[in-house]
């Protein structure tokens, strides 16, 4: 069954970026993302291909989670399930840079040289880099010394960001959100997928 998982995720790895989204990517909206390394944000069947049918969830911050190291265990994954959610089907995805001594079980994910998001967002890219990816329009970004943050969301209501696309796309949520912190111009974690309400 374990050779089989990394067959399957060699060959989702080797899909062009559009094609591992479970979702036309034309009802994506420029400014979101909605999967990485091939996991689809509340989509049980991507997570469970990928990570298997028993993944191990702890408690953290209110939310249950699961976190995963890259293989050379410089990166962490983190995905949340929101209460009420089906098993397995992941409303939120957190990357950033591991710690030389971490405070939660992190489990690892052997095959994944890097986290890498539908779109092709990755930690150490330069912001110019992300915003060329997604847009500056509807964005807020932060600077406090060498560290920015930029910010992106789409609500359920209307306002002038959203298009008919973001609209169709947040018809059945409450919002969506992706969030990118940057320090000395790299990119060093981002989060992005559905508040939880």
């Amino acid at each position: 069954m374990r050779k089989y998982s990394f067959i399957v995720l060699a060959f989702i790895m080797s899909l062009p970026i559009n094609a591992q989204y479970s979702i036309p990517s034309a009802t994506i909206p420029k400014r979101a993302d909605v999967s990485i390394n091939g996991i689809t944000l509340n989509s049980r069947e991507t997570a469970e291909k990928i990570l298997g049918k028993d993944i191990p969830l702890v408690e953290k911050e209110g939310l249950p989670s699961a976190s995963y190291y890259n293989k050379s265990r410089t990166e962490v994954l983190t995905i949340v399930l929101h209460h009420g959610a089906t098993k397995n089907s992941f409303s939120e995805f957190r990357v950033r840079k591991a710690y030389l001594k971490e405070d939660i079980k992190i489990h690892q994910l052997n095959p994944l040289d890097n986290f890498v998001t539908g779109k092709g967002i990755r930690l150490g890219m330069s912001s110019t880099e992300v915003i060329k990816i997604l847009g500056r329009e509807c964005s807020e970004y932060v600077y406090i010394g060498n560290v920015y943050s930029l910010r992106y969301e789409i609500m359920n209501r209307d306002n002038s960001c959203n298009g008919q696309v973001e609209k169709d796309f947040v018809n059945t949520i409450n919002q969506y959100y992706s969030e990118y912190r940057f320090e000395d111009g790299l990119l060093v974690e981002f989060a992005f997928g559905y508040l939880y309400s």
